[in-house]
């Protein structure tokens, strides 16, 4: 899990502007890099970083977006 945390603050070193849905992160934010992990995986990975205050999750449309935290590195 901690890899596909690392990934996941690697992504949005570089695009700081990203929101992307589970799913969405699943297939181009890891998918793209050759990373694939399980739902479950990724979930936890983003349950830590938002813990950790540099990802933040919110309700649009009945979707869940992930992006970078304010303040935080990647965002």
């Amino acid at each position: 899990m901690n890899h596909v945390a690392q990934e996941i603050e690697r992504y949005l070193g570089l695009r700081p502007d990203a929101a992307d849905t589970l799913a969405g992160i699943q297939r181009w934010w890891l998918g793209e890099r050759g990373i694939e992990e399980s739902r479950e995986v990724l979930q936890l990975a983003l349950q830590s970083l938002c813990e950790r205050g540099l990802v933040t999750e919110s309700e649009i449309g009945g979707l869940t977006l992930y992006r970078a935290a304010p303040g935080s590195k990647g965002g």
